[in-house]
């Protein structure tokens, strides 16, 4: 998963003009989701010229009083404005395309299709006409379709909606900064663009999916699911759970149990028969339980030639023999 390139990014271009004969600064184009983008920075001059008061460029008190009266613009008729954006509805995409291959004789994948569709490309998606005043007039005679036209100075921020055709113009150099987004309210025309831009040839600079909206969803989708809550145990099942780790513990702690001695013992059914039990360490019995059955056993300590009257085998010097003894009756 490679993160979309957001931004934010910054652009400067040169001043032009969006009358008669203008190539306006940004041609018509769709950005592949919301969009806004601020005006950092015109030069102090230019707005000097059109009487543009901005704080921290320039404003009527920077100058002296010997050059205020000339601060008044040529041209009356100009705008008070550094740049210019005409944005469309989504309404008007399928007919600024008509309107747009008619004007430059270009049949897109408006009015045709198949591979000769994909190798034109699109009359929006190309990012090729801007639109000047005389076209935008032409357009809303013929399909009745007005545009957004939003006027920027420096700190102003412009918001794009994700699906609407836009362009711009600079009356003067300018510096901007653009960040791009995606908001819920636009999420349909997001896809849809998605799709517009797959359908394109693939040595189309905007045939890649740049955004991944479906990467941004999903993600969007995971971060707000809740954390599972673990149940509450029981007293009985704390107890029970308490239990499993002791061992666990002492594991940890490197403390191993202790062995118990090995035990063989044959017990007497009957009078005559006598029955040997052996051990390993008569020091591991407990005094009591010597003492208990001294009483009906005698304790001999035997050498390694006595091997055959112990049981269990595999005896030795230091192992004991616990001998019957029947009572004198």
């Amino acid at each position: 998963f490679v993160p979309p390139d957001l931004g934010p990014k910054m652009y400067c271009a040169y001043g032009s003009s969006d009358g008669e004969g203008g190539v306006g600064t940004t041609n018509l184009h769709c950005d592949m989701a919301d969009a806004v983008n601020i005006m950092a920075y015109a030069p102090p001059e230019f707005l000097r010229e059109r009487g543009i008061e901005v704080p921290g460029i320039w404003t009527r008190s920077d100058d002296s009083p010997s050059t205020t009266t000339t601060t008044v613009a040529a041209n009356t008729d100009a705008p008070a404005a550094a740049a210019v954006w005409d944005i469309y509805p989504p309404e008007a995409m399928s007919d600024l395309r008509k309107f747009i291959g008619k004007s430059v004789g270009k049949a897109y994948s408006a009015e045709c299709s198949g591979p000769a569709a994909a190798k034109l490309g699109d009359p929006i998606h190309n990012q090729e006409t801007f639109l000047t005043l005389p076209m935008r007039r032409r357009f809303f005679e013929r399909y009745s379709h007005s545009c957004y036209r939003i006027y920027q100075i420096p700190g102003d921020a412009v918001f794009v909606p994700a699906g609407c055709a836009h362009q711009v113009c600079n009356y003067s150099s300018a510096v901007k900064v653009a960040m791009d987004f995606v908001s819920p309210e636009r999420v349909e025309h997001c896809r849809r663009l998605t799709g517009e831009f797959r359908q394109l040839d693939s040595r189309h600079p905007r045939s890649r999916d740049l955004l991944q909206l479906g990467n941004i969803l999903w993600w969007t989708f995971a971060g707000q699911q809740p954390t599972p809550k673990q149940p509450a145990l029981s007293e009985s099942d704390s107890e029970d759970e308490n239990r499993q780790r002791q061992p666990k513990q002492k594991a940890k702690s490197g403390s191993r149990p202790k062995k118990q001695p090995k035990k063989s013992a044959t017990r007497s059914g009957s009078g005559s028969k006598a029955n040997n039990v052996s051990g390993k360490d008569s020091k591991t019995r407990s005094p009591s339980l010597l003492s208990s059955l001294s009483s009906s056993f005698s304790i001999e300590e035997q050498d390694d030639d006595d091997d055959d009257d112990v049981s269990g085998g595999g005896g030795s010097s230091d192992d004991f023999l616990l001998k019957t003894v029947s009572n004198d009756q």
